[in-house]
């Protein structure tokens, strides 16, 4: 049985629709072995989830041309694993 909190990599890609507005979970700072996450031109609003610092395997976060904005963790930019930070194309602190 596979566990969520075992998941490793997530992409996203709903630009297809232009309806999907919305938020990042904060649930996928629960998935402490997650290591690539891309969800780059999602029309993603609001900030960056402080949960992000839970997820110490974090190689690779993409976040890229969404409508995101306010202020950069502080525990994201703290992640020791965190080796690729994208987060251009949006309005970020």
């Amino acid at each position: 049985m596979l566990l969520l909190s075992e998941v490793l990599q997530v992409t996203m890609e709903w630009q297809q629709t232009g309806i999907n507005r919305g938020q990042i979970p904060m649930e996928l700072g629960q998935l402490k072995y997650l290591k690539y996450l891309s969800l780059a031109s999602n029309n993603l609003t609001g900030g960056i989830p402080s949960s992000f610092k839970h997820v110490h395997y974090l190689k690779v976060l993409e976040l890229s041309s969404n409508s995101l904005f306010g202020e950069i963790p502080q525990g994201l930019v703290e992640l020791r694993s965190l080796n690729v930070l994208l987060l251009d194309n949006n309005e970020l602190s």
